[in-house]
């Protein structure tokens, strides 16, 4: 019995182990195409006043979807673009093949792919991928996480005052949630932080936030897509971070739970 366990054990590691060097090969590979078409991609599909489908989303979910099909074809997959392929496995592949499109197409270096594998849906292993830095992040389910191959860590800064916060910041011509409440925590916690940086990719935070370039990330008002920061949120909690999603779909992302307990306090205060 314990030899069996054992084995099963070992087996669910070497599983993670795999995709998750799937998705850095895949991953990368998405991203070239992305940087080789940002010049020459144009607009299929306008979502909003200024969120748009592109060529380029379209090209690179094409290539991720081909390759999970190849190496996993019993395996379910979510797209943005695409929606679900439903294969009534309990392994899905979530992928956003362009996540920040808006930058793309105004030509800002900050956007990224992003892969990540569940079962029955809790994430097991994926990567985001910078293409404009040539970074990697990854992580896997109980093996830490890593840009380029180096494992890296949340920050060990205790002091708020010492802090950098990262917010995606209330909108309102987004779904929001209790708006002016959320510029308020802005307002109260950019007083008692070291600086408030915005971010509009709410993966590419957390992979920064992993390596701790910040010490806390949240989303006070307006929830995200699951497929905008479930394997950032993967890679977070393997670097070490403390996390806390509410049932609104909004969260509080920090590098330890001092930093998470001042954050909290300003916010309830």
């Amino acid at each position: 019995m314990e030899s069996a366990q054992k084995a099963s054990s070992e087996a669910k590691e070497t599983e993670i182990s795999e995709f998750r060097l799937f998705s850095e090969e895949v991953a990368i590979r998405a991203g070239k195409l992305l940087l080789k078409q940002q010049t020459t991609a144009t607009v299929v599909e306008q979502k909003d006043l200024q969120d748009v489908a592109t060529t380029a989303d379209i090209s690179s979910e094409e290539f991720i979807i081909t390759q999970i099909v190849k190496r996993y074809p019993k395996y379910s997959i979510y797209s943005e673009e695409h929606g679900e392929i439903d294969n009534s496995s309990l392994y899905r592949v979530i992928i956003d093949p362009l996540d920040n499109t808006k930058a793309f197409v105004r030509g800002i270096p900050l956007f990224n792919v992003s892969i990540c594998l569940e079962h029955d849906g809790v994430p097991l292993a994926g990567s985001i991928y910078d293409p404009s830095a040539n970074q990697i992040y990854s992580a896997g389910r109980g093996q830490g996480a890593s840009e380029n191959g180096n494992k890296i860590m949340v920050s060990n800064e205790k002091d708020l005052s010492k802090s950098y916060i990262g917010f995606y910041l209330p909108t309102m011509n987004r779904k929001f949630v209790e708006y002016d409440e959320g510029w308020e925590a802005v307002r109260k916690i950019s007083e008692q932080c070291y600086r408030v940086r915005a971010e509009g990719s709410s993966n590419m935070a957390l992979a920064w936030l992993s390596r701790g370039g910040l010490e806390a990330y949240l989303n006070l008002t307006n929830p995200p897509h699951h497929h905008d920061l479930v394997t950032g949120l993967l890679i977070a909690k393997e670097a070490g971070a403390v996390v806390k999603e509410f049932d609104n779909g909004t969260f509080i992302v920090a590098n330890n739970k001092y930093i998470f307990d001042s954050l909290t306090d300003i916010i309830n205060s």
